[in-house]
């Protein structure tokens, strides 16, 4: 879960977080001032057919939800019962969109699917597993794996544009009128959101115990 406070300045502006008393240590997620706080709780996709397979994703809309994913998402929904959500944003990657719906059975706030929140497109290396990706493709699969930020085909560089994303992402949430509380569903974009470019770790994303197995991708 993130907070969001909105501090005042000397100059009447606004800033978003907690580190405000160190220079650049704040860096604005939305460049506007913020009327009010918000809070904004992260949730990750259940586990997706792919994920059992050991594929990588990406942005591919082929990978779906799993039973053992659908009740992950249960278990949200009823963990998060008694909590009042202003809205819900989710990415409309099959994985994620069915995630947030199962979460969102029984409300009637606004479900909304942001593309800005989908994830990175990976090219050729989607739907393969990633045994056979690190055989056919090592230089190309070793630096999305070790150093995704230098990882492009074509001169594209997938995880540069999902940073770009991700700062539209939060602009558009943090700057909907309609909710001061929301949650925010994703996976791939819950890390590049919260985390220093390149630098999120994939242990701290396991969002269950059922979650054991090594997922197929980053996404």
């Amino acid at each position: 879960m993130m907070h969001f406070t909105t501090k005042k300045f000397q100059n009447d502006g606004s800033m978003t977080g907690g580190a405000f008393d160190f220079e650049r240590a704040t860096t604005s997620l939305s460049n506007q001032s913020l009327s009010s706080s918000k809070k904004v709780t992260l949730a990750r996709h259940g586990l997706s057919s792919w994920n059992e397979e050991s594929k990588v994703q990406g942005s591919s809309n082929l990978s779906i939800l799993t039973e053992t994913g659908v009740r992950q998402a249960e278990r949200y929904r009823k963990a998060w019962a008694n909590i009042y959500f202003d809205e819900c944003f989710s990415s409309p990657i099959s994985r994620a969109k069915s995630t947030a719906e199962v979460i969102w059975q029984g409300r009637e706030e606004p479900l909304v699917f942001l593309d800005s929140l989908k994830e990175a497109h990976l090219f050729f290396l989607e739907g393969m597993k990633n045994v056979d990706a690190k055989e056919r493709y090592p230089k190309e699969y070793t630096t999305w794996r070790e150093d995704p930020a230098n990882f492009y085909v074509n001169g594209v560089y997938p995880i540069r544009k999902l940073w770009a994303m991700a700062r539209e992402a939060w602009r558009e949430m943090l700057l909907s009128p309609d909710g001061l509380e929301s949650i925010l569903d994703s996976h791939a974009m819950v890390k590049q959101m919260t985390s220093k470019p390149g630098m999120a770790s994939r242990s701290r994303w396991r969002c269950h115990e059922e979650r054991e197995k090594e997922d197929g991708d980053s996404n």
